[in-house]
C-alpha cells in the first residue's frame, strides 16, 4: 500500500462530498485526490491532469467508456449499490479492475488497491525498441538504460502517445494535450512530431492521411 502515496487518485461521486471517513482514508493513502461530482468534469481533470487510478461510483458508466477509449490500462474501480448481474457484467466488458458494493469493507478495498498498484508496476516500464524504453510514471525516457533529457513538449507528446498506443489521434487531440491553452500551427505539430519520430524511430509514428496519427507498437 505504500506505493499510493506516490499517486494520484480521480474519484467521481454523485454529490463531489464522500463521506468524512473515506476522505481522510483517501486523503492518508493517496499523494493527491481529485473529487469530482459530474462526468465532463472528470473527463477534464482525466485529460489533464493523468491520475493513476480512477474510482467512479457506477451510475458514471459514461466516464469508464470514455476512459478506456483512451487507455486500457489505467486502473478503474467501481463502486455500486446495485447487485444486479448484468450492471456487473457491463462494467467487466469495460476491464474494470474492481468492483465494490457499498458499503464496502476495508479489506475488499485494500485488495483492489493491491491489484491496482500490481498493474501499475507491470506496467511502468514500456519497451519502445530494443534500446529504447520509457518510464510511464516518471516520463522519463531511456537510451541503453541511460536516461536521456528530451525538451518538456516532446516528452509530453511521446507520452502521449505510449499512453494511447495504437489508437489514432488527431491534430486536435495533440494540440490540446501538449499546447494546452495555447494555439500551435499545423506546422508546428507537424515539425514535433518529425523531432520524435528521429528519436524514437520514424516507423513508429504513422500518418493516418486526413485524420491523424498513430503509434504502432
Amino acid at each position: 500500500m505504500n506505493k499510493l502515496k506516490s499517486l494520484k487518485l480521480l474519484y467521481l461521486v454523485t454529490d463531489n462530498s464522500p463521506n468524512l471517513s473515506t476522505k481522510k482514508l483517501f486523503e492518508v493513502l493517496f499523494k493527491d485526490i481529485i473529487y469530482t461530482d459530474n462526468t465532463k468534469d472528470a473527463e477534464e481533470n482525466y485529460d489533464k491532469l493523468c491520475p493513476d487510478i480512477l474510482i467512479v461510483e457506477d451510475n458514471f458508466k459514461e466516464l469508464v467508456e470514455y476512459v478506456r477509449k483512451k487507455d486500457l490500462n489505467i486502473p478503474i474501480i467501481v463502486l455500486s449499490n446495485n447487485k444486479d448481474i448484468d450492471n456487473l457484467v457491463e462494467f467487466i466488458n469495460l476491464q474494470i479492475n474492481g468492483y465494490l458494493m457499498n458499503p464496502i469493507s476495508l479489506d475488499d478495498l485494500s485488495c483492489c488497491f493491491d491489484n491496482c498498484v500490481r498493474k501499475i508496476e507491470v506496467n511502468e516500464i514500456l519497451i519502445v525498441d530494443k534500446n529504447i524504453s520509457y518510464d510511464l510514471r516518471n516520463k522519463e525516457l531511456f537510451l541503453l538504460e541511460k536516461p536521456l533529457k528530451i525538451g518538456k513538449k516532446l516528452n509530453t507528446l511521446l507520452y502521449f502517445f505510449l499512453t494511447n498506443k495504437n489508437k489514432v489521434l488527431s491534430k486536435d487531440d495533440i494540440q490540446y494535450k501538449v499546447w494546452d491553452s495555447d494555439l500551435a500551427s499545423d506546422t508546428s505539430i507537424k515539425n514535433l512530431i518529425g523531432k520524435l519520430r528521429e528519436l524514437i524511430g520514424k516507423d513508429k509514428i504513422i500518418n493516418i492521411s486526413g485524420i491523424g496519427w498513430k503509434f504502432v507498437i
